[in-house]
């Protein structure tokens, strides 16, 4: 079975507790003594990029074998990028020099790291020479996608009855999301924090679709809403508890996943990290980016591995253009192909179960028989 392409996850920490974990594991009661905070933080962002883990996944399919890989950590913490932003970028970078030097044919950026140019990673992938970089907007996309086909299976959810909500449609996966369902719901609202934006996007759909509305108003949106779709990079949760009806299905694909936090007293409604896949394999010490498992990765991180190990290196995606459906419908079948899907349902609290379905199921129900009367 022969190795073919490496894959780099440029990947980064959810924060100093995220850090303090990481080296409990490594030395003995590390969590009773541990360092304090603002030393921790300096030595953390004064450090080069490092690679926290190397990794082998094969393929489903025997034809396509496997390939290594390794995660590589740009040292900075998301609070950074509030006052300190062109140091993010510079780490960044950094990163993908490092991975470049180390032999990677293809680089992920994960999460913030895809953000913080402003352009989706195009600027910062310009350091790298003859590597290929890609956001992972294309293969987050499709698990969003699928995640909500899923569960509405699951849920017995008729999409085309459903009204839908995308929150943050003009970024590149709302975007996206937002063009696949367009005419496949009974009322699909799109917000954007500016609406001019918005309007500039999707204005001209109406006149295709009646059941299309815009609006800046993103609580108004989610109200009426089955499904919702949340694509946001705020650092705190823009909605509260009440902002969703019974028997919603909450898909937080943005980053930080916050949304499960303001609901966490709502057993009624489903609120769930989306965007997200179950390898075929495992990768260490993914809980330092918030990942429950060893086998779960942020969608953009996993397309870098599957288009590595399809060597479909010509399907990497950076900048603000469009993705086109038709990547998102061949990357979704590629992943199945080599083994991967939709991750189990979790937020940070809980893996959902049977039993948290059958109630969210028995409150449409209640909601739906509530409407007859």
């Amino acid at each position: 079975m022969k190795k073919k392409n490496t894959a780099a996850l440029i990947v980064h920490t959810k924060g100093l507790e995220a850090l303090h974990r990481y080296f409990a594991k490594y030395r003995e009661n590390y969590m009773t003594k541990k360092m304090k905070d603002d030393t921790l933080r300096k030595l953390f962002c004064w450090s080069p990029p490092a690679v926290m883990s190397d990794f082998t996944i094969t393929s489903r399919s025997e034809a396509a074998g496997s390939i290594d890989g390794f995660c590589i950590v740009a040292t900075f913490l998301p609070e950074m990028l509030l006052n300190r932003h062109e140091e993010v970028i510079s780490k960044i970078e950094a990163a993908l020099i490092e991975s470049e030097k180390r032999g990677a044919a293809v680089a992920s950026l994960a999460a913030f790291t895809s953000i913080a140019d402003g352009r989706q990673g195009e600027i910062v992938s310009r350091v790298a020479k003859s590597m290929a970089v890609t956001n992972g907007s294309t293969f987050t996309s499709a698990m969003a996608i699928e995640g909500i086909r899923k569960m509405c299976r699951i849920l017995d959810i008729d999409i085309g009855a459903a009204n839908m909500a995308i929150i943050g449609a003009t970024g590149s996966i709302g975007r996206t999301c937002s063009r696949y369902f367009m005419g496949k719901t009974a009322r699909l609202t799109l917000t954007g924090r500016k609406f001019e934006k918005l309007e500039k996007l999707f204005g001209g759909y109406p006149e295709q679709y009646s059941n299309l509305f815009l609006t800046d108003d993103n609580n108004g949106a989610v109200a009426d809403a089955d499904l919702v779709i949340s694509v946001t990079s705020s650092i705190q949760s823009i909605f509260k508890s009440d902002a969703f009806k019974s028997g919603a299905v909450i898909c937080d694909v943005g980053f930080p996943k916050n949304i499960a936090q303001a609901c966490n007293d709502r057993d009624d409604i489903i609120v769930y990290s989306g965007g997200l896949a179950r390898i075929p394999g495992d990768i260490e010490h993914l809980d330092v980016m918030g990942l429950p498992a060893n086998n779960i990765c942020y969608g953009c991180m996993s397309e870098g591995i599957l288009l590595a190990l399809t060597e479909r290196l010509d399907l990497c995606t950076v900048g603000l253009d469009d993705i086109p459906l038709r990547n998102v419908d061949l990357l979704t079948d590629m992943g199945y192909e080599h083994g991967f899907d939709v991750a189990p349902y979790f937020n940070d609290y809980k893996y959902y179960c049977a039993e948290d379905f059958d109630r969210v199921k028995r409150a449409r129900e209640a909601l739906a028989s509530s409407a007859c009367v």
